[in-house]
């Protein structure tokens, strides 16, 4: 099982860990990252691919994944699926225009956007959800941090694209 991810800066990890979704109990970690390349990303910052074999008797389910730049660790929480089999069918939700935050409350919407969650997680379940677009209002970093905090209690996969508020 192969896992890439990419890293901005253009620096290479040097320890990446797998934490269990639902306990937070790490599952495995190693020193051995390969370097698959650097390019530009749009915006001229240097972005740097990397690669790790995870074991084969990796469970399939949804990890956290934490990434040591120098001696610091960086965790994102649900950001790995490992899956078995591809589906030919999906069964997916798409939301968009969740618009974290006002002018005066950058916690507007989180409300509808728990409610949102809270259904698919336990009526719905759908196999993953994507999210296109304007996540916050302004693209402030209070309204980004409320839009993380809402995406954490899904049990489902999320995937997410920018919008012109972001």
């Amino acid at each position: 099982r192969e896992l890439n991810f990419m890293i901005l800066g253009g620096v290479t990890p040097s320890l990446v860990k797998l934490y269990d979704s639902e306990s937070g109990g790490e599952i495995w970690s190693t020193s051995v990252i390969s370097l698959l390349g650097m390019s530009t990303d749009a915006l001229g910052r240097t972005v740097t691919t990397c690669q790790i074999i995870l074991p084969s008797n990796t469970d399939s389910k949804l990890y956290d994944l934490e990434v040591t730049i120098g001696t610091t660790p960086y965790k994102a929480k649900h950001s790995v699926q490992i899956i078995d089999t591809f589906k030919t069918k999906f069964k997916f939700v798409q939301l968009t225009d969740i618009h974290i935050g006002t002018f005066t409350d950058p916690r507007a919407n989180i409300g509808d956007f728990l409610a949102i969650i809270n259904r698919l997680n336990n009526l719905e379940k759908p196999d993953f959800i994507i999210i296109t677009g304007d996540l916050t209002h302004h693209g402030w970093q209070d309204e980004f941090l409320y839009f993380r905090s809402c995406m954490m209690e899904s049990a489902i996969p999320i995937y997410v694209t920018p919008g012109n508020h972001d």
